[in-house]
């Protein structure tokens, strides 16, 4: 999983077309992870597919979100549906945000990737970015 993106080979699956990025000028972006603007006890992070070179038909965005332990990195359970897809004109431009419940003052790194697919008239496409706290947060700063 790559903060960036680049080209890749095409694949021929079941009769539709895939690559591992999206077309050139097109990409899924995930924001830094932050207590919650609207919702008390709420980590959340914005997930962005975004796609103008090229006609969306639709567009789907996934995501999982892990805090910190010391043993390593533990998948929360997201408030909402882990995937949610949109058609017509939302599919070019769509955000989704992952949300996890916190206990009010606990501290911990969080990490939350997301993976995006898109259907245009040529095929298929998928990428996947991720984004994750250096430090720890606060839950309900």
């Amino acid at each position: 999983m790559k903060r960036g993106y680049k080209r890749s080979r095409s694949i021929e699956l079941f009769g539709a077309k895939y690559t591992e990025n999206y077309p050139s000028g097109c990409g899924v972006r995930v924001d830094r992870p932050h207590p919650s603007y609207y919702t008390n006890n709420q980590i959340h992070t914005n997930v962005n597919s975004t796609c103008h070179t090229v006609p969306v038909i639709s567009s789907t965005l996934r995501g999982n979100m892990y805090r910190s332990r010391w043993w390593g990195w533990e998948k929360q359970n997201l408030n909402e549906p882990s995937s949610r897809q949109v058609t017509g004109r939302d599919a070019a431009q769509y955000n989704w945000t992952a949300a996890v419940n916190c206990t009010n003052g606990d501290l911990y790194r969080y990490r939350t990737e997301g993976f995006g697919t898109i259907v245009t008239p040529n095929g298929t496409y998928s990428a996947q970015a991720y984004e994750q706290n250096d430090s720890e947060i606060r839950c309900g700063d």
